[in-house]
């Protein structure tokens, strides 16, 4: 079974290595088509290691390659690719499996939707709010905070298949990673930034109250380990309560 596995991981080491001589110029766009599906060809059968994910994805940009100018028009739906955009999305795929790195921005459909989506809000944040607001990603984790003023910090941390790790000012939280609650975290963003965030803190406890465009408020509410173990009816109502500063620009 070693032998084996070693076997299926040498013919994807063999494919990688191919892919990156079309990246370093060694051999043009169509030699690396020609030699790239007849490696898929022999050895799709048996597999390719720990390389198949990397390789099946791949394939599909391979497949969509021309050299046919006419076959190449957005405009009409026709979506072959040309040899820049095949070297593009080549060097995104082995930059997204940790193989090689690259300066090349990941095509939104190689990624998955949760993470799709959230880099659509990062675009909209940088976008919309980029005079007040300063959007940094480091890996999984990405943090939101104001340019000016004492608005609240928001981050999240894309840090499991299934959760995503939420961090709103002191307050920590989870939400499944689903694409829908990217929506949530939409409205997380606008709030914070144009300061309707809400907390109402009280003895061992504490809640934040968060518009939706919707209508609705979401709650997100704390318990400190010892006191917030203590009943307490309606001590929102004698909460502490303090609304968050909106983001501001940089004073000219």
């Amino acid at each position: 079974m070693g032998r084996r596995q070693e076997g299926r991981d040498a013919r994807g080491a063999a494919v990688v290595a191919l892919a990156e001589d079309f990246l370093d110029g060694r051999i043009n766009g169509p030699a690396f088509q020609h030699e790239f599906l007849d490696h898929y060809r022999r050895g799709a059968r048996h597999g390719f290691g720990r390389f198949d994910d990397t390789i099946e994805t791949m394939w599909g940009s391979v497949e969509a390659y021309t050299t046919d100018p006419e076959l190449h028009d957005p405009e009409l739906g026709i979506i072959d690719l040309d040899v820049q955009q095949l070297r593009d999305e080549v060097a995104a795929i082995l930059s997204r499996d940790g193989i090689r790195p690259s300066a090349v921005r990941i095509p939104d459909h190689l990624l998955d939707p949760f993470t799709a989506a959230t880099r659509r809000l990062i675009d909209y944040v940088r976008h919309e709010h980029d005079d007040r607001a300063l959007v940094t990603v480091d890996g999984d984790e990405v943090v939101l905070r104001p340019r000016y003023g004492d608005g609240i910090v928001v981050g999240w941390d894309d840090y499991s298949e299934n959760l995503v790790a939420v961090e709103i000012g002191s307050h920590h939280f989870t939400l499944h990673r689903h694409r829908d609650q990217v929506d949530y975290l939409r409205d997380i963003v606008d709030a914070a930034i144009t300061g309707r965030i809400v907390e109402l803190r009280g003895p061992g406890r504490s809640r934040l109250l968060i518009p939706r465009r919707d209508g609705t408020t979401a709650r997100e509410t704390g318990y400190s380990i010892l006191l917030g173990l203590v009943p307490l009816p309606d001590w929102h109502r004698r909460a502490h309560r303090t609304t968050f500063a909106p983001y501001l620009p940089v004073p000219s």
